[in-house]
């Protein structure tokens, strides 16, 4: 069995099955001894998704088409159903949820986009749409929504992060990136908010900090990077060439 990356809270860690059209579910562990508390099977679908927790409740992604895909929210106790809500999909992978300020934050789309719920009633809120790109979920601040994907085609050069208005879903404008190397349709990997007005990503062996004030691409540094980056303290921790690289945020500078 192959497992998603998981949440943690209440005691519990919660958990799902990374498959294709398989037997897929949504498990509860108890975080002391992993004992089983509770769990939900959803048959043969293209993919179960990694679980968020906020205030009580799990969310996660069931994939299949179209018709057949849903965000789905239950309660971290028991696993009852608190709402599923269907969206467009077109046989995508996602990461988990991004819950903020009671909305839910999500890829999807049948051919690209964002979408925000309701982390309650599960309404949908809005939908913006993105180049066609899965494993990633949305980065959110006080203000705006990020998604960083790559180009719509071959020589499209529209690459870029893209900033959405996380109340409305307007698209207030994107920053281009010009040397984005294409590795599939699928990001495999989230935007990652700085702490001096930046968005940090990893794409073709390149770190990107993306200036949000100046709108534009702030510096880049080549190095092997892939992953993650995490950024605590002014700090940015990353994995270059099969090592721990820690850089500077503001200039991206080796520390």
């Amino acid at each position: 069995m192959q497992l998603n990356p998981v949440a943690g809270a209440e005691g519990k860690v919660f958990v799902t099955e990374a498959g294709y059209f398989s037997n897929q579910g949504l498990y509860a562990l108890s975080a002391d001894d992993g004992a089983l508390m509770w769990n939900l099977n959803y048959g043969s679908v293209r993919s179960v998704n990694p679980p968020a927790y906020s205030a009580g409740t799990v969310y996660i992604q069931t994939v299949n088409h179209s018709t057949d895909t849903y965000l789905r929210a239950y309660s971290a106790t028991n696993g009852s159903l608190v709402f599923q809500s269907p969206h467009a999909a077109q046989w995508e992978q996602y990461y988990a949820p991004t819950v903020f300020d009671n909305t839910v934050y999500v890829n999807g789309g049948y051919y690209g986009g964002m979408y925000a719920f309701d982390a309650i009633t599960g309404s949908q809120r809005w939908y913006a749409t993105l180049n066609q790109y899965d494993q990633w979920t949305p980065a959110v601040s006080n203000v705006h929504a990020y998604a960083y994907v790559g180009e719509s085609c071959s020589g499209c050069a529209n690459a870029g992060l893209t900033a959405i208005d996380r109340l409305t879903g307007s698209k207030l404008f994107t920053i281009y990136d010009p040397g984005f190397v294409w590795n599939g349709w699928s990001m495999n990997q989230a935007p990652v908010l700085g702490e001096q007005n930046d968005v940090l990503a990893i794409n073709g062996g390149r770190l990107i900090s993306f200036d949000l004030g100046a709108q534009a691409i702030r510096w880049q540094v080549s190095g092997g990077f892939t992953n993650q980056p995490s950024i605590a303290k002014g700090a940015i921790y990353t994995v270059s060439a099969g090592a721990l690289s820690v850089r500077d945020e503001a200039t991206g500078a080796p520390l």
